[in-house]
């Protein structure tokens, strides 16, 4: 548990491969401590060597948005964000993380849930 995000667990159920750099980028998503329903958010993580290399990097912030607007009922909850199986490389350099989840609507809402199409640039990350 990170008791300063009052993040209580993570999963870990996709990774994606950058050979070019020797990394793994670990999606995660985890719960928020205290809430009356499940509220997910998700991260990446970069390995390197097996090892954990810098802070996580936000992928979805719509659970923590609600909770922290005071409006937890609200809270969209990103669900098994799943990672494209390698980074994408553009021929300019640039290089990006592709990721598909479930955004779970509240019950009291009676709406659908989303799958969203998320990418995300990591060039910084693996300099």
């Amino acid at each position: 548990m990170n008791r300063a995000t009052r993040q209580s667990h993570s999963y870990a159920p996709s990774l994606a491969l950058d050979p070019e750099s020797d990394s793994v980028v670990a999606v995660v998503f985890f719960d928020y401590q205290d809430q009356t329903h499940e509220a997910f958010d998700s991260d990446a993580l970069l390995l390197r060597g097996g090892r954990l290399v810098g802070a996580p990097i936000a992928l979805s912030r719509n659970a923590k948005t609600a909770l922290d607007a005071n409006r937890p009922d609200d809270a969209l909850a990103t669900w098994f964000a799943s990672a494209a199986p390698r980074l994408y490389r553009q021929a300019d350099g640039r290089v990006w993380l592709d990721i598909l989840y479930t955004a779970q609507t509240p019950e009291r809402h009676d709406s659908p849930h989303y799958v969203i199409y998320q990418r995300r640039e990591m060039t910084e990350f693996l300099k």
